[in-house]
């Protein structure tokens, strides 16, 4: 409970992995242009890519799973009167799946925000959530 707001153990564990996901990722994009162009710093000679790939991939599966939880648990049906937000999680992989096909074939990752930002497919992922988000949360109050 949070200031009188009750917020979904889902929820924060979505964001709390979410978070993760975009740490290890930016980590592993700066490995890769370390391992590109050489120099970079020292401390990333402690990471290991292979290990890098599988907690990137991890992470990524654990988001989507926590959100996927949060959207048809009993009390987050119960609080938005409506079982349909699960039709918001196939924009949720979507973009996820492309941040990481940007990470790892057009090694963008080392900059989060300007990837989130610039890309027209993860835009176009966050605004068709959005959208259906806000269709599916209209009809409920209807």
């Amino acid at each position: 409970m949070v200031t009188g707001l009750e917020v979904s153990s889902w929820l924060v564990l979505c964001t709390f992995f979410g978070a993760l996901f975009l740490a290890l990722a930016k980590r592993r994009g700066e490995l890769m242009v370390t391992e590109a162009k050489g120099g970079g710093r020292s401390v990333l000679g402690q990471y290991s890519a292979q290990a890098l790939d599988l907690l990137v991939g991890s992470a990524a599966t654990a988001t989507l799973l926590c959100y996927s939880i949060y959207t048809v648990a009993p009390d987050t049906v119960q609080k938005f009167h409506t079982p349909h937000l699960l039709y918001t999680i196939p924009f949720v992989f979507f973009g996820l799946g492309r941040y990481l096909l940007l990470l790892f074939r057009q090694q963008r990752g080392e900059d989060p925000a300007a990837v989130l930002f610039s890309d027209k497919s993860i835009l176009f992922a966050i605004a068709a959530w959005l959208a259906t988000s806000w269709a599916v949360l209209t009809l409920a109050a209807a």
